[in-house]
């Protein structure tokens, strides 16, 4: 009994060591996150207090005229992905503590921020995109349900974080975790391979741990914990936040992160992995802080061309040549090729008028027409927004084989017709013509709009066509496109019976050239 006691005892003392209490996360010094945008390098650092003063260093080279602001006054906006682990293994009496602590963030939100929620298990799936609207997110943290699955944080959070998944837009990005633990794979990213990638890409991820049922989840907890050491950010144990604000309240210390705005050096422009070193004047004394492995841009302007030297010796001004006379023979040129042209055209148009009279030649279908085709093919199924016809250029593009569209000079120009077919909902049919390209999304301005699923992004991806083969590219989605079980980083060929997965919307694809 007393070997017993005295392990718990050690195993207590090592756990107080191991994870970092809010107040000693905030007050480390350190660059936290960075962007980079043409010849201009943004760093958000943390802990620096009040500061009188910066200067900076990037690639060994001085920077000329660094400026900082907070970030309350930087007029640059906060992204908080709020991700919540909802396997089983999450006890039932810490799930209502999780939702009374998110709410309590949420309503302390800060002009200018904007909150996603989202469920980890072995991948990420949003569940409310970015908004600011208090109800529409604790709506979701409420309706979170938990459910038996296996999870893999480290895996899931590793595929989630290449490429960015907070978009092109400059904002001070941060994630908020709550789970019991990463339990890793050997089949998936290591815990290594993660923390290269935060230290590649800086990114604050706070974590909040969730001892398990059996209390053996120490070693799990621990690693999670050293993500919010690695960026920057602070971790706790759910129980020892003793009130519903105790989160909100350390997140809230962000917006007095210091946004310290860097003309990048000429030099420095070369698209190596430099080092950026800034230091700051305080109250307390003098604070540096640095990042290696930035990397930086290249430079895309070219320098202007060198002054061609003045000639020794003034030289004359030459004569002015005399203006010439019409140039009759060219006058009378141009008349004939204008009537020769206009000749042309007359003749292309009667030409084209007999065609059209003969009964021969492309078929062609009215709207009236493809719309009473499109009933009597689809019966019951839902046609969703995107489907049946389409005007493109002022000329009518129907669906059916053979069709083609004639312009202006009588050219065939072949479309093809793109069907998508929720696999899981079979009352969904999507179908649309297209010549060159076609963007599926949530929103209703895509070709194809899926809006019956909230995991769609907005401008999820394109199918475009290409020397008649197909391509499809994902445009940056929140959940990423998955073709036939892969996910694609980049254009990639596909083909007709192909599965296509956005966010939990699975669909079969099939083309009719």
């Amino acid at each position: 009994m007393k070997k017993y006691l005295s392990g718990m005892l050690a195993l207590l003392l090592v756990l107080s060591l191991a994870l970092p209490s809010a107040a000693e996360a905030s007050q480390r010094a350190a660059i936290v996150e960075y962007t980079t945008e043409e010849s201009t390098l943004t760093a958000f650092a943390k802990g620096i207090g009040e500061a009188s003063s910066v200067s900076a260093v990037i690639a060994q080279k001085d920077v000329q005229n660094p400026s900082f602001k907070t970030l309350a006054d930087s007029g640059i906006p906060m992204k908080t992905l709020i991700l919540i682990d909802n396997s089983l293994s999450m006890p039932n009496n810490s799930r209502g503590q999780i939702a009374a602590q998110v709410n309590e963030a949420l309503a302390a939100r800060h002009s200018g921020e904007k909150f996603a929620i989202g469920s980890i298990s072995q991948e990420i799936v949003i569940l409310q995109d970015f908004t600011d609207d208090y109800t529409t997110l604790k709506t979701c943290v409420e309706g979170l349900e938990y459910q038996s699955q296996e999870t893999d944080i480290t895996d899931a959070l590793y595929k989630y974080l290449d490429p960015n998944p907070f978009g092109k837009e400059e904002c001070f990005a941060r994630i908020l975790l709550f789970s019991d633990g990463e339990a890793y794979e050997d089949i998936g990213h290591t815990n290594a391979e993660l923390s290269d990638l935060l230290k590649g890409r800086p990114l604050p991820i706070y974590t909040v741990g969730v001892r398990n049922n059996n209390n053996n989840n120490n070693n799990d907890l621990e690693n999670m914990f050293a993500w919010s050491r690695l960026t920057g950010a602070a971790s706790y144990l759910l129980n020892d936040l003793q009130n519903k604000d105790d989160l909100a309240k350390a997140m809230a210390e962000d917006w007095g992160n210091l946004v310290v705005t860097m003309p990048i050096p000429a030099e420095a422009q070369n698209g190596k992995l430099e080092t950026v070193t800034i230091n700051f004047e305080t109250a307390e004394g003098a604070k540096t802080i640095s990042l290696d492995g930035v990397r930086m841009p290249v430079q895309t302007s070219t320098p202007p061309p060198a002054k061609t030297p003045a000639p020794a010796t003034p030289t004359p001004e030459p004569e002015p040549e005399p203006e010439p006379g019409p140039n009759w023979l060219m006058i009378v040129l141009i008349a004939v090729g204008v009537l020769v042209v206009a000749g042309a055209v007359a003749a292309v148009l009667m030409m084209r008028k007999k065609k059209d009279d003969s009964p021969s030649g492309v078929n062609t279908i009215s709207r009236d027409e493809l719309d009473k085709k499109f009933q009597q093919e689809n019966g019951s199924t839902v046609l969703m927004e995107g489907s049946g016809t389409e005007m493109v250029g002022g000329t009518e593009l129907v669906d059916g084989e053979g069709t083609e569209i004639d312009d202006f000079w009588g050219d065939k120009t072949p479309i093809s017709t793109v069907t998508l077919t929720d696999v899981n909902d079979m009352r969904f049919r999507m179908k649309k013509s297209f010549t060159s390209s076609l963007l599926i999304g949530k929103n209703s301005d895509c070709d194809i709009s899926i809006n019956y699923d909230k995991t769609v992004s907005g401008r999820h991806c394109q199918i475009t066509k290409e020397g008649g083969e197909y391509y499809i590219e994902d445009l940056n989605s929140t959940n990423g496109t998955i073709v036939n079980g892969s996910r694609i980083r980049e254009k990639t060929p596909i083909r007709s019976g192909a599965l296509i997965k956005m966010g939990k919307v699975e669909v079969r694809l099939d083309i009719e050239d």
